[in-house]
Parts: structure tokens; sequence; C-alpha cells
């Protein structure tokens, strides 16, 4: 699950020194109800480490100011060691509520105000609109990111014993509720987004907190030099990506409860040539995989109950997609699945997964004969071994 805060481990000693020049520091920072102690400062180029760099600044009469020369946009994470000790937790552990994260731009000179709460750290940027934002669209998000930890806690609660013993429906209901919270999250970094298309940091926002259902059109928003910049290569690969889910969406609405479901001819692993139209005269279950999705690889015994009980008046047709040929050809000969099972050429011809706009994993889709839609199953829920067993 995908976080703007990154941590790393805590680096070299660094006291700012540009105030002795007239210069102003890079940082300066007002902690309300704190006197002494230190922070520590991480800082990334963007785009360009993966990792932060991390500063010790000594913290006296509540301030301290932060210097250092950056020629690009520069991410900064701040975590106070007070709130470290009383939180009890090591480096890279701290909740993002009890983060402070900013991104800085060439030539500005931030100034920052910050209150430690119970519930987290509020803090106020100041030194131009776009900072002010910043601060302004993480306060609006500060009461999700405890609710999300809590999710998180829950889904690691219910996976602790194994995937293949977690409750799937619960699983997937947290999933989706944690994803609701995100998006909510999401939708607050696209308002600076929207209110600022110029800056180099909208093109930073899109990429991390990326909605499928709207990215192309705030891409679109975006300056030329923004589109065009540092994270220009990596704004193309998403865009490519969310052109690939719009049409996946579109397809999907096509292919639904009775429809005809598209014809595609492709290879089995065994090399055998095999046209979906083959089976037009009998009841086809489509099984859209991978052997990286496990909510596949736990069904799998559930299907291979139904294929034996079924394989005379159903005719069976798992699709893996993004996985390697050798491997799924081992895997499918390990675990005795004895249909016809075939490689999707995802962005190829045929690219069936697109063609049936599948973007969750496992979907089965089951035909009657003339090769009509029944109904399309989202993960292994026991409406469609229900629906094979009304097959008379």
């Amino acid at each position: 699950m995908k976080r703007f805060f990154l941590i790393a481990g805590i680096g070299s000693l660094f006291l700012a020194v540009s105030c002795q020049h007239g210069q102003k520091p890079l940082l300066s920072a007002s902690l309300e109800g704190m006197a002494s102690g230190e922070a520590y400062v991480g800082h990334a180029a963007v785009p360009g480490a993966d990792t932060l760099c991390w500063d010790t600044v000594a913290v006296t009469d509540g301030k301290f100011v932060w210097d250092r020369p950056i020629g690009q946009l520069t991410r900064v994470e701040i975590e106070l060691k007070e709130v470290r000790d009383r939180l009890g937790l090591p480096a890279g552990e701290m909740p993002a509520a009890f983060r402070i994260g900013f991104l800085v731009n060439p030539g500005e000179s931030v100034r920052m105000r910050a209150e430690c709460r119970q519930d987290g750290i509020l803090y106020r940027l100041e030194g131009s609109p776009q900072l002010s934002a910043q601060s302004a669209v993480r306060a609006a998000s500060q009461e999700i990111y405890p609710r999300m930890q809590a999710i998180e806690s829950r889904i690691e609660e219910a996976l602790e014993n194994g995937i293949e013993n977690a409750d799937e429906m619960l699983v997937d209901s947290l999933s989706v509720l944690y994803d609701k919270f995100q998006k909510e999250v999401s939708d607050k970094y696209l308002e600076f987004v929207r209110d600022f298309p110029d800056d180099m940091r909208s093109a930073y926002y899109l990429l991390e907190y990326p909605v499928k259902d709207t990215f192309l059109s705030y891409y679109e928003r975006l300056g030329k030099e923004v589109r065009e910049g540092a994270m220009g290569t990596r704004l193309e690969e998403m865009r490519e990506k969310a052109i690939r889910l719009s049409r996946l969406a579109a397809n999907a609405r096509k292919v639904q409860a009775g429809a005809v479901a598209p014809d595609f001819e492709m290879k089995d692993l065994n090399g055998r040539t095999f046209r979906l139209s083959d089976y037009a005269d009998r009841y086809v279950v489509l099984d859209f995989w991978g052997t990286w999705c496990p909510w596949c690889v736990k069904g799998l015994p559930k299907m291979k109950e139904y294929h034996a009980r079924y394989a005379s008046k159903v005719e069976f047709i798992g699709i893996s997609n993004r996985d390697k040929e050798q491997k799924l050809k081992e895997f499918v000969k390990k675990e005795g699945l004895l249909w016809t099972n075939a490689l999707n050429a995802q962005g190829g011809n045929p690219d069936v997964v697109l063609m049936y706009g599948v973007s969750g994993y496992p979907t089965k889709i089951l035909l009657a004969p003339g090769l009509k839609v029944v109904e399309r199953y989202m993960g292994e829920v026991p409406a469609f071994y229900q629906a094979l067993d009304d097959i008379r």
C-alpha cells in the first residue's frame, strides 16, 4: 500500500549556517510546546534518490533552522525526537500523522509553525501560495491517516496466519475501505494540481496519488513545461496506463450479462491453436487469473473439483495474465490443472484481458451456448459455483 511519506535511516549531523551570511535559510521552524531537543530532517531530490538523506538539527527555544543548497524539486520530511520517544517508536516506524512532509522548489524559503497534538502534528507552511496550499491539504487529510493505519493493522492481523487461511471477504472489504480513504487523501492533493498546474509539485502529486478515473483529465491540465519536465517520462508511462484502464472499463461495460462474448483465437500452453467459437455449442468458463494472484491460487482446489464434476458439459479455459510462460507451464503441471490454459499477450494480439475488460483477479465469466454472457464474477465467490450447479 503506497504512502507519500517514505522513511530512511538517519544520516549525518548537519547544522544550518546560512543565517550567518544574511541569507534566508531553506527552512525556519517554530515548534509549539517544545523548548529543546532534536529534529531529524530528511531530504531527497525529485526525481532522483528513492531514499532520504537525514540531518540531525538542534532545537533551541522551540526553534530550529535547516539549510542546504538544492538544485531541483526536493522532498523534505521531518521527525521530532520528542514525539518519537513519546510514541516509543524507532526510526522508520513513525505514523504518517506524526511526520511533517512537503516539497520545496529551488529558491524558496520555507517558514513553518508546528503543533504536536495527541492525534498527530499540525503544521502551517508559509513563503509562497504553493507552500501554504501544501499544509492546507495536509490539515484536511489529518483525520484520515489514523483510520488508514487502523485498517492496515486489521488487514495484517487477518493475514498473520497466511493468505490461504485468511477470510477473503473480510480482507477484500477492508481493502475497499482503505482504498476509499486513500482516494479521499488523493482528492485533497489533486486540488493542488488543479490550482497550480504549472508547478512541478503538481507532477509529483499526480504520480504519487493517481486516481484512475481522473488521471487523464488532470494530466491534460498540467502546463507544457511540467509535462515535459524532469518527471515527463513517468507521467507519460502513467498516461499510457490510464488510457489502458479507461479502455478496460469501457470493454467491461460491453461484456456484461446478455451480451455476446467477443471471439478470439490464441494458443494454449501446448501450442494448440483454438478459437472461443469452437465451443459455441456448449457452456464455457473463462477464468482470468495469474500464478502471482494469491486469491486465484487459493481457489484452485474448488476449480479442480468443479472441473471434474462438469467437464462433460462445460468447457473451462484459463487465461493467465502477467505470467512468464515457462513458470506458468510448470505451475499448471504441478497443480494438475487439466483444462485448457493459455497465456494472455498483454499489449499484443489478441489481448484477451483488454478485450474482456478484466481489471481484477480472479475474474470468471460464464458463457451459455451461443457465447452469450451469463454473468461475470469478481473474486472467488460462491455465486459462480452455484451458477455451475444450476446448469441443466
